[in-house]
């Protein structure tokens, strides 16, 4: 068995296991402290297994909470509140009395919309990532055929000012309902009260398809869906999503959960993500970086992204002798979360200055920050998918990722998994790694070759457009 510890650490070997010991539960306990829910650092883990669903009046509120998500069903529809959101109602009735869809188009019908609301995001994330491949792809097949198309826009985001946007045959109007064939429905869960879409989801003559990334919010209700309005806007948009029969999922273990949510009725292609991540030539940390060796680990806010498994591990391996100056958190956190992981790290024996922050990174400046890493941490319980994975290995950096089914989908060797709610498992395969990092990119980057390739996305995706525009094309 191979050892946990670098050899060329000596030092190492001359501490008695029991100071190992000491500290591997000092990292277990710390994480699991800073993790609890009601604390800056929660997870979703935390939230689910501390939260005690309150008898609420809405029994279809209750019955998710202890079922899981679904589309309502005869008996709910039924059942629906009076006080509920007349906007959300209006909407949800709408989907009701829709009729199924049918096969047939009028003969006026000439046209697909595109729905641009992603690219109105007004800050880079991977759902606009994302959608942006999408919708470039399906522009150039319908250039390609010839055939006029438009982007579905809102006035709750900044106005559409994107290159595809000027592809675009006409500017969508809903007095042109009549003309539409196709509606490809990219973003379905980023703002479901907002109703632009209820007509292009319920005439029965349009053929539709469906972009789903993953099921988290849903599977996580105490963490995402803790009001009542935020459970009956999510429960909209599971019913909008339900009114299209084919589905686009980002990675086998998206398609896992809309299966579980939404039935094994419906179409279903895996479409996995492309990345247009940009390397650079001999990347250098950027000026503010105070390391020229550290750890890299991404995330945001959100109660999946569990920074601090990354962080107490970091600082576990730290302090056994790994040959690292530091560690960078580049997220876009609150600032009781970074003031909480900074304790958290001072607890550990980090000495202050180890952590280093930073966000909203320029394309290139973000390529120097990766490129320069000695190893990327992703200690994500959740992803539909994980870019960072791709680029990372892109730019000849090796990671560490937990061991969840997003992740196993691009990695195989046991190596390269920890457990995400174990720090000492990250702490030791940090140890681990650095001693054969060359060794262990190679590896990796030939096991991605393997099982991730970039043609998959057209194969999976076109077929689809395909369908939508048949008659169209002739």
């Amino acid at each position: 068995m191979p050892p946990f510890f670098p050899l060329q650490s000596f030092s190492l070997w001359a501490l008695p296991v029991s100071v190992h010991i000491l500290l591997f539960r000092k990292l277990r306990k710390a994480y699991r402290e800073a993790s609890a829910s009601g604390r800056a650092l929660e997870t979703v883990l935390t939230v689910e297994k501390s939260a005690r669903p309150k008898p609420s009046p809405d029994p279809i509120i209750q019955k998710r909470l202890f079922a899981g998500p679904s589309t309502l069903s005869e008996e709910e529809w039924g059942q629906l509140p009076a006080g509920i959101d007349l906007n959300i109602a209006a909407q949800l009735q709408s989907l009701r009395r829709a009729p199924l869809p049918n096969s047939g188009n009028s003969t006026d019908a000439d046209l697909v919309v595109i729905d641009g609301r992603a690219l109105q995001f007004p800050n880079p994330c991977g759902t606009k990532h994302h959608a942006y491949h999408i919708i470039s792809e399906a522009c150039h097949y319908l250039e390609g055929k010839g055939i006029s198309f438009s982007f579905l826009t809102t006035n709750r985001f900044p106005p559409l000012d994107h290159p595809l946007a000027r592809k675009a045959s006409c500017i969508w109007d809903a007095s042109m309902l009549p003309r539409v064939q196709a509606f490809l429905y990219v973003s379905p869960l980023q703002d479901p009260l907002d109703s632009v879409d209820i007509e292009l989801l319920t005439d029965p003559r349009i053929r539709r398809a469906v972009v789903w990334l993953d099921g988290i919010i849903g599977i996580y209700p105490n963490s995402f869906l803790d009001e009542e309005g935020k459970f009956w806007a999510y429960q909209l948009g599971l019913e909008k999503i339900a009114r299209c029969p084919d589905f686009l999922c980002l990675s086998k273990s998206s398609m896992k959960e809309a299966v579980q949510f939404f039935g094994s009725e419906y179409a279903y292609a895996i479409t996995r993500c492309l990345s247009d991540f940009k390397s650079v030539q001999a990347p250098q940390p950027p000026t503010d970086i105070p390391f020229q060796h550290y750890a890299l680990t991404l995330g945001n806010t959100l109660p999946h992204k569990n920074i601090a498994a990354a962080v107490v591990g970091f600082a576990g391996a730290w302090r056994l002798g790994a040959a690292l100056d530091g560690m960078v958190v580049n997220a876009s956190l609150q600032q009781e979360q970074v003031d909480a992981l900074r304790t958290l790290a001072r607890n550990l024996g980090l000495p202050d200055g180890k952590l280093y922050f930073s966000e909203g990174l320029s394309q290139p400046t973000f390529a120097n920050l990766l490129g320069a890493a000695q190893v990327l941490v992703i200690p994500s319980l959740h992803e539909g998918f994980s870019m960072p994975i791709i680029e990372a290995l892109g730019v000849d950096v090796p990671v560490l990722i937990s061991d969840i089914p997003a992740h196993r989908e691009l990695l195989c060797h046991p190596d390269d998994f920890f457990s995400p709610t174990d720090p000492v498992s990250l702490c030791k395969k940090i140890l681990c790694l650095l001693p054969d990092s060359e060794v262990v990119l190679r590896r990796q980057q030939q096991d991605l070759a393997r099982l991730y390739r970039p043609e998959e996305f057209s194969r999976a995706l076109l077929p689809v457009i395909e369908s939508l525009i048949r008659p169209l094309a002739g």
